[in-house]
């Protein structure tokens, strides 16, 4: 009989939406250990829950040279996600463990949910929601979303699904990427412009970067100067993009309307965390690709390709 194979999923909330991913790991003889901890793991952490395993269903968590250096025997590292930006590829190679990542986009979920905190920042949905708890009745002006510049910082597949999503509010789209896809562009008259140029004219700002080096802070204190229109932000992305400082000085200094987050430099964000202060900020802890029918197939799919990874 043939050695059980030992793997560990990473996000503590794999399976929630479906007994499917599991019950997959069961019919393949799979041994499963689940991140006991309800937040993402240290390094330290990590290697330890690791180290012994066959296999890994991997999050966000960092899997750096020094990770890697410590595992003799893994085979598969499957992330459960389309990016591998939080991978060190080269040191996967040197160990011979083979990476894979889901072909199932999140793309309408993160959509969706950048277009909700866009819509309810807009219209103090949550604030007044809040004051009525209190037993407090009063209305909030809001403002109009539809007939607006949408600033889209990076138009891939969660950016282009934005566009998508939004015909029919009269928008006018301003792009930033390295890459321009001029086809979408016409179709869907999208304007590429400068990153500076983005930021002076849009009065809604939606962040959709990968982790690098040349996106840590690309948001700082100098690109919030060129905010002429006060604009609303809302990062589903990668924390990282945002210098953090930067942004609380900014909602001080009423420089923006408001920020909606769903991602943070450190993660989960702290109770004693500067931007929980304000009216105008709506957090929500990572769950852009949280919708139940995506999460399904992303898991599922993380598990095939685990389970073609150790059979190899």
């Amino acid at each position: 009989m043939p050695d059980r194979k030992r793997i560990f999923i990473t996000t503590s909330s794999f399976a929630e939406c479906s007994s499917k991913p599991i019950d997959l790991l069961i019919e393949n003889n799979i041994d499963f250990e689940r991140n006991p901890t309800g937040r993402k793991l240290s390094q330290e952490e990590l290697i330890s829950y690791i180290s012994d395993c066959d296999g890994v269903i991997a999050g966000t968590e960092v899997y750096n040279q020094e990770v890697f250096a410590s595992l003799d025997k893994l085979r598969i590292l499957s992330r459960l996600g389309v990016e591998v930006d939080n991978i060190d590829l080269v040191s996967a190679q040197i160990k011979n463990i083979k990476v894979t990542k889901c072909n199932t986009s999140p793309a309408s979920s993160v959509a969706e949910l950048t277009l909700s905190l866009f819509l309810n920042l807009s219209r103090r949905i949550v604030e007044m929601n809040n004051s009525l708890k209190e037993g407090i009745w009063k209305k909030k002006m809001g403002s109009l979303f539809s007939g607006k510049n949408l600033g889209i910082i990076g138009l891939g597949q969660i950016g282009k699904r934005i566009v998508e999503i939004t015909q029919g509010m009269n928008l006018d789209y301003i792009a930033y990427d390295l890459v321009e896809d001029k086809e979408f562009a016409e179709k869907f008259n999208v304007k590429y412009d400068s990153l500076e140029n983005l930021l002076a004219e849009s009065n809604f700002i939606s962040i959709n970067l990968n982790s690098s080096e040349s996106n840590l802070d690309l948001l700082d204190e100098s690109k919030f100067r060129l905010m002429k229109q006060k604009p609303i932000i809302v990062n589903t992305s990668r924390g990282e993009v945002i210098n953090e400082e930067a942004l609380v000085s900014a909602l001080e200094n009423n420089t923006i309307s408001g920020v909606g987050l769903d991602v943070f430099k450190e993660e989960p964000y702290p109770k004693s965390g500067k931007l929980l202060e304000f009216d105008n900020v709506i957090c929500t802890p990572h769950v852009g690709a949280y919708s139940s029918e995506i999460r399904e197939a992303m898991e599922i799919e993380s598990v095939k390709n685990l389970i073609y990874g150790l059979k190899e």
